[in-house]
């Protein structure tokens, strides 16, 4: 995907999100904004030259947002720091996810069935971060 049709494709759905819902007021769907932030520590010494410094590994923006009774709408930006090729050092944004999620009504044995349209999520991800709430950004291993 290019960067203009990604572009388009987060201001159009960014666009959705705000949309007041048609058949409900504003207040009863609020937006939910939130983020998170992997960070790291760096403690280097080369030749003699000792250097802390922090860095920001990657993050994320979350907004989602209920269009309806069983509609709803989520827009995750990837952002990241670029560390090879011609733009090393400049911030990278890629989708993590961006899709509309309709649910339908419980059927028989399937609680809370529904279907995403769209950039979606991997079910096997949330389980995994269930079980180990922290993980590896990136390994850093000093050149001897």
């Amino acid at each position: 995907m290019s960067l203009k049709t990604a572009l388009t494709a987060c201001l159009v759905f960014l666009t959705i999100l705000a949309a007041s819902p048609a058949q409900a007021d504003a207040a009863d769907y609020p937006p939910e904004i939130s983020g998170e932030i992997f960070i790291s520590y760096q403690n280097e010494d080369t030749e003699g030259d000792v250097g802390n410094r922090f860095l920001i590994k990657r993050g994320y923006i979350n907004i989602k947002r209920r269009l309806g009774e069983r509609l709803t709408g989520r827009v995750t930006p990837d952002i990241s720091v670029d560390r090879e090729g011609d733009g090393e050092g400049d911030l990278e944004m890629r989708f993590k996810y961006c899709y509309i999620d309709y649910s339908f009504a419980d059927v028989s044995v399937f609680d809370k069935p529904h279907v995403e349209v769209g950039l979606v999520h991997r079910p096997w991800l949330d389980f995994e971060q269930s079980i180990n709430r922290y993980r590896i950004a990136g390994l850093h291993v000093p050149r001897t």
